[in-house]
C-alpha cells in the first residue's frame, strides 16, 4: 500500500492526521491515525525478585492503574535516556544498568506509537 495524501484532522496534545493510501489493486484506503512521538517503558528490578510499579491515574479507564514507569520520548531523545528519566522522575530510583529488551508498536492500526521496553537493574534510591 503507499500513501498518496495526508491531512492534518487535530493538532492539540494529540496530532490526529488521515491517511488516503492507494491498494496494490487499485482500492483506496483512508485511515486516520494518531501521530506519537514514542514511550519508553522501565521494568525496575528491586533485587531478584521484585519489580518496582507505580500508581497514576490515567483518563482512559478513569481510574489509578498500577504501572511500570514510562514516559514520551522527547524531541531526538534517545529512549534509553528516555527510560533513566523516566525512571528516576516517577520513583526515585537511578538504575546502575538499563539494558532494552525490545521495542513494540501499541497499537499498530490507529496510533504511530512505539514503545521501548528497558530492564533496569542496580537501583539506588536518589530522591
Amino acid at each position: 500500500m503507499k500513501r498518496t495524501k495526508r491531512e492534518l484532522v487535530h493538532k492539540d496534545f494529540l496530532t490526529v492526521v488521515r491517511n488516503t493510501y492507494e491498494a496494490e489493486d487499485g482500492r483506496i484506503v483512508v485511515r486516520e491515525m494518531v501521530e506519537h512521538p514514542g514511550a519508553a517503558v522501565v521494568v525496575p528490578m528491586v533485587g531478584k525478585d521484585e519489580v518496582l510499579l507505580v500508581e497514576q491515574f490515567r483518563p482512559g479507564p478513569n481510574k489509578p492503574l498500577l504501572e511500570l514507569p514510562a514516559g514520551l520520548l522527547e524531541a531526538n531523545e534517545d529512549p534509553r535516556d528516555c527510560a533513566a528519566r523516566e525512571l528516576e522522575e516517577e520513583t526515585g530510583y537511578r538504575a546502575e544498568k538499563v539494558e532494552h529488551l525490545f521495542s513494540a508498536y501499541s497499537s499498530p492500526g490507529i496510533l504511530q506509537e512505539q514503545f521501548h521496553i528497558f530492564l533496569a537493574t542496580g537501583l539506588q534510591h536518589v530522591g
